[in-house]
C-alpha cells in the first residue's frame, strides 16, 4: 500500500546510490489517489486501483475519478496491530 510514497522513495533512491546501474520495477498494490510517482526513477511502474486516502473526496468525486472511496485495509490489520506491529516499530525499520 503506497500512501504519499515518501518510504519507497527512499528505498528506490538507496538501491540506486548502492546499485548505480540498478533497474528499478515498482508495482504496488494500492495506491493513494494523487501521491507521488516514480516514472523518472523507474524502468516501469504501474498500480491496481488509487483509493482516497487522506484527500478527503466526497463519494462522488470519487466515482468521477474512478476511484475507491474507502482507504483500503488487510483482513488482519486493526488498531493493536497497527501500533504494535514489529515492522512498524521504528527500532525495526531499516533503509
Amino acid at each position: 500500500m503506497h500512501s504519499t510514497g515518501t518510504s519507497s522513495k527512499i528505498c528506490i533512491s538507496e538501491i540506486k546510490n548502492r546499485y548505480k546501474n540498478a533497474k528499478i520495477i515498482y508495482v504496488c498494490l494500492t495506491k493513494q489517489y494523487g501521491s507521488m510517482d516514480f516514472k523518472d526513477m523507474t524502468i516501469y511502474e504501474d498500480t491496481v486501483f488509487y483509493y482516497n486516502g487522506d484527500n478527503g473526496f466526497s463519494e462522488e468525486k470519487c466515482e468521477q475519478l474512478g476511484i475507491e472511496y474507502f482507504h483500503p485495509l488487510f483482513p488482519w490489520e486493526n488498531l493493536e496491530m497497527e501500533i504494535e506491529h514489529p515492522d512498524d516499530l521504528e527500532e525495526n525499520i531499516f533503509f
